[in-house]
């Protein structure tokens, strides 16, 4: 009898587990449904690129373009966009006209305007909008004038960080080549720096060895005197560019030290050198709070090593509009 009742207990455990198993592989696995994200890529333009992209099960394929750059910002939606505004430049021709009449104060006079495109992040309220980036001071040069470029380096949230380079001209010298960073938090808007002084000089301490390597490997003689500053005189943290790996924010940092105009390679501006390394040391308190993607976007960031920035969305959290593709004739433009 025990044998007997033995065996059908162990039957009925056998029937109790393959249920459980069943059970198991029927039920919903936890990474499962359907999410959708927005990807952020520096596209060389006025505003970044926009992507959207949808996954499941921690597998995810790119959708398209966004025809227009939403951020969600608190539980809202903002969007990055941009505005005329208008630039000086010093015309060089109308100054050496000058000149030639013996006029030396038509500075005024030869001040023209341009009207460029400016990045601005515009809000769901009524006039609520917030400018990314300084206007410009001069975008001229000897050949006239010229747009200034900008480059998005990271998109947090609502914090959007940027570079904007141009030039100067003080016409009958070369150009002044200038360049910024710039960080902006929405909603509150302006500057914010994303690191204090003693953060900057332990980030460039970190990485000075690697960009003294890769200034060795852009020059092939360099003095003994300029070997020594090379190691021993600080360099500055200038700039930030958002990178992950493996879920986790790694940014590179523009270094830079003090050069004559003609060894200058341009990456800061005209009388420095710089190169973009990346650093051990912690990251500024300001950036703390994204040093880690959110699980379900670790694999999405090693499909896009060049993202500045992600978005996970909650369902319903756009309107459709904000998430039409880009028109084909736009695509074509680019």
């Amino acid at each position: 009898m025990r044998s007997g009742a033995w065996r059908a207990g162990w039957a009925a455990a056998i029937v109790c587990s393959s249920w459980s198993a069943l059970a198991a592989a029927e039920a919903p696995c936890s990474d499962c449904e359907e999410q959708t994200a927005i990807v952020y890529r520096d596209g060389k333009g006025i505003t970044p690129i926009a992507e959207l992209w949808r996954g499941w099960g921690g597998q995810w394929e790119r959708q398209y373009e966004l025809g227009r750059v939403p951020l969600l910002v608190d539980g809202a939606v903002w969007e990055v966009t941009s505005r005329p505004v208008g630039v000086p430049w010093l015309d060089c021709s109308c100054v050496s006209e000058a000149a030639g009449r013996d006029d030396y104060d038509a500075d005024d006079r030869c001040t023209k305007t341009r009207t460029i495109d400016w990045p601005v992040a515009v809000g769901p309220l009524p006039g609520q909008e917030v400018s990314l980036a300084t206007k410009p001071g001069d975008c001229g040069g000897e050949g006239g004038s010229y747009a200034p470029q900008l480059t998005y380096l990271g998109i947090f949230d609502g914090l959007v960080a940027l570079s904007a380079r141009g030039s100067g001209n003080g016409c009958g010298a070369h150009a002044t080549e200038w360049v910024t960073f710039e960080a902006t938090e929405l909603p509150a808007g302006g500057q914010k720096p994303l690191w204090d002084e003693r953060e900057g000089a332990r980030i460039a301490e970190a990485g000075q060895q690697a960009a003294v390597a890769k200034f060795i490997e852009q020059y092939d003689e360099r003095s003994a005197e300029d070997m020594n500053a090379l190691r021993l005189v600080p360099m500055d943290l200038r700039a930030m560019s958002a990178r992950w790996n493996q879920g986790y924010l790694q940014p590179s940092w523009l270094l830079s030290r003090e050069a004559c105009f003609a060894c200058s390679n341009g990456l800061w501006n005209s009388y420095t050198e710089a190169v973009w390394v990346t650093s051990e040391a912690p990251l500024p308190a300001r950036l703390a709070p994204y040093a880690m993607l959110a699980p379900a976007l670790r694999s999405l960031a090693a499909l896009v090593p060049d993202a500045i920035g992600f978005a996970l969305l909650p369902g319903m959290s756009l309107d459709a509009e904000l998430l039409r593709p880009k028109a084909a004739a736009q695509k074509q433009d680019r």
